[in-house]
């Protein structure tokens, strides 16, 4: 979310690079605690009907308004063959992963800490990391069958064990307990074959 925000500071902040101008200045959506709280949480006038729209398809990958969340675990799992190799590389475990990743194709598992790239966007600041217990709730109830893709793309990985499968639930768990447990979800997986044929 903070990776799409535009800087305001820049002579031409809304060029064709940031099309996500509907969600930051059209509904105010500055933080992800903001669409959140004003645009997910039932019974909250904060934003629009439109923006509460808005929020729930960038959220669901249905509208293209924010790029990172539109090419989501679904969009991807469903343009891979359903007998095709999956290879995972989990950022908070990213030199194991790769390692894994390089033995697997009978490489050298000599990758470290020193090889990740320095993330070099801005220090953020602490609203843009704030999440209140509501927006938590709600990011996490809205993401379940996106949760549901991503624990299904571990379990199909190569090089992912049972244990590294075990960890990342229990990570999951800390971040989304109900949705880390359920094996399905209130709502049905958006539809999302026309974007998939639209990148053949």
């Amino acid at each position: 979310f903070n990776y799409a925000k535009p800087g305001l500071s820049e002579k031409h902040p809304f060029s064709k690079k940031y099309k996500d101008k509907e969600i930051f200045v059209d509904c105010d959506f500055w933080t992800l605690n903001d669409l959140a709280e004003r645009g997910l949480v039932k019974g909250n006038n904060g934003a629009s009907d439109e923006c509460k729209v808005r929020a729930k398809n960038a959220l669901l990958g249905t509208e293209d308004n924010l790029v990172h969340w539109y090419f989501n675990y679904q969009f991807y799992y469903e343009m891979v063959s359903p007998d095709a190799n999956i290879v995972v590389i989990r950022n908070e475990h990213i030199v194991d992963d790769w390692n894994a990743v390089e033995t697997l194709l009978g490489g050298d598992a000599d990758f470290t800490q020193e090889h990740v790239p320095v993330n070099n966007a801005h220090e953020k600041k602490p609203e843009e990391v704030y999440l209140s217990d509501a927006a938590k709730v709600v990011l996490c109830e809205t993401l379940c069958n996106e949760i549901q893709v991503y624990k299904t793309i571990l379990k199909r990985a190569q090089n992912i064990k049972n244990e590294q499968y075990v960890q990342s639930m229990q990570e999951l768990v800390i971040s989304c307990p109900k949705e880390a447990m359920e094996e399905s979800c209130p709502d049905a997986k958006p539809d999302i074959r026309e974007k998939v044929d639209g990148c053949y």
